[in-house]
């Protein structure tokens, strides 16, 4: 009967946890979608399409499709470099973008505002 409640309780313990693990993911998908959505005006026009078009929804798939790709890509990296590997190639595309985000501001502006 003891070894019974424990096989339950740890049960129990186990799909609290894997719908604790699933909420979590949907929370980031919605957040990243909704981080998309907010500045969609600005984004639509630069890139000149209407945020109701189809060309805007490939935008947005391309989104998704970016981050499941990425996440298949990830495991195989982690499994040749190990997670601190991983972390790190991680940290350096980050890095590299908010420079490349920054540059290409800086150079669209003509270095205006750079006195």
């Amino acid at each position: 009967q003891v070894v019974r409640n424990n096989f339950e309780n740890l049960a129990s313990m186990r799909l609290y946890v894997a719908a604790a693990v699933s909420v979590v993911g949907a929370v980031q998908f919605g957040f990243a979608i909704g981080v998309l959505n907010v500045p969609q005006g600005v984004i639509a026009a630069a890139l000149g399409i209407s945020p109701t078009s189809l060309s805007w929804s490939m935008v947005v798939s391309i989104f998704c499709i970016g981050g499941l790709l990425g996440a298949q890509v990830a495991g195989t990296i982690a499994d040749q470099r190990g997670r601190v590997g991983l972390l790190m190639l991680s940290a350096l595309a980050c890095t590299l973008s908010g420079v490349v985000q920054f540059v290409s501001g800086v150079l669209a502006s003509g270095g205006e505002g750079q006195r």
